[in-house]
């Protein structure tokens, strides 16, 4: 129960949450606050993580364990794209291993996956501005001199000026349509490349991840958010944990349910949320992530773990306040 009035505590337990244990209704409630919502045992972890070393803070889901830029390699003409990524060197071959025997055929899988996308076949337009503004200027200027071309014979068919505009009327707004025209372009190839990029997360989630990530406990993603380097890189996401506690909440709300249904369950909710975080590109860009109170699961940079963003659908309860 709280401390009597008056009565002072160490330091140190000014920190922890209390209960008034003659209030039955109270307990189990603010148990449940204090378990998530403990600022004492959240700052103990906090300085747990501190003192993490190299290796343990790439056990944390999310860090970032090898990164593998796109590059020009090799001329359009040669191999019918120009952006791949270098080969794995022999030591990057056996770090992958080392972290588990398929993360090489996974990672190599998406490799392959984003090399052979049409939208790395014409990267270059999206990463030197000059190309998309000489294609849109070319495609302007093809407009205007179409309508210009068209007008003059046109006219030299029917042979009656009278019933035409002017020439000078006709170039203004064909020149005012290949403004619109070059805007609408430069813009819509913008439209285009996170199209693209959002295409290609999604097929990294059904053909690659989905495949080996109970396995690996890694996870690879596309991120082009430096336009100029576009990158593919694989991180740590062990998910053993999150189906744990899923699974103990889908059995308390759906009791009903065998062993079996409930693990079904908790996997189909994992991979739906991870797909979902995968085609926003909220995994390529961990810091979109919300950091919670509580670390859970010991998440990179202490954001929100996948049990956590699932969780308030599968709770039901209610907190009495005194």
């Amino acid at each position: 129960r709280p401390p009597d009035e008056g009565l002072k505590l160490p330091p140190f337990l000014n920190r922890y949450r209390y209960i008034d244990s003659q209030k039955e209704k109270d307990i189990t409630a603010k148990i449940f606050e204090a378990y998530y919502h403990s600022d004492a045992v959240d700052y103990i972890k906090i300085q747990g993580e501190q003192e993490l070393t190299e290796d343990e803070i790439k056990n944390q889901n999310g860090a970032r364990l090898l990164t593998k830029t796109f590059i020009q390699q090799r001329p359009y003409s040669e191999k019918g794209y120009v952006f791949e990524t270098e080969q794995l060197t022999l030591n990057e071959r056996e770090y992958l291993k080392n972290l588990h025997e398929k993360c090489v055929d996974q990672f190599e899988a998406a490799v392959s996956l984003v090399t052979d996308h049409k939208l790395m076949r014409y990267y270059k337009i999206f990463t030197m501005a000059i190309f998309t503004h000489v294609a849109a200027f070319f495609f302007s200027a093809t407009f205007v001199s179409s309508v210009s071309t068209l007008y003059m014979t046109s006219v030299l068919i029917v042979r009656n000026f009278e019933s035409f505009p002017s020439f000078g009327e006709v170039l203004a707004i064909s020149v005012f349509g290949g403004c619109c025209f070059y805007i609408v372009f430069v813009v819509g190839i913008l439209f285009f490349r996170r199209g693209m990029t959002v295409h290609i997360r999604k097929e990294l989630w059904k053909s690659v991840n989905i495949k080996y990530f109970r396995e690996t406990k890694c996870l690879v993603d596309y991120n082009d958010t430096s336009v100029r380097e576009p990158a593919i890189f694989i991180f740590r996401y062990d998910t053993t944990p999150c189906q744990e506690y899923l699974n103990v909440l889908i059995e308390q709300k759906y009791f009903y349910l065998d062993e079996e249904a409930i693990k079904t369950m908790a996997e189909e909710q994992i991979d739906n949320k991870l797909s979902e975080l995968q085609r926003l590109g909220v995994l390529a860009d961990w810091f979109r992530l919300p950091v919670y109170d509580y670390n859970r699961h010991h998440t990179w940079l202490r954001k929100q773990c996948l049990c956590q963003m699932l969780e308030m659908s599968l709770i039901q309860r209610e907190v009495i306040t005194v």
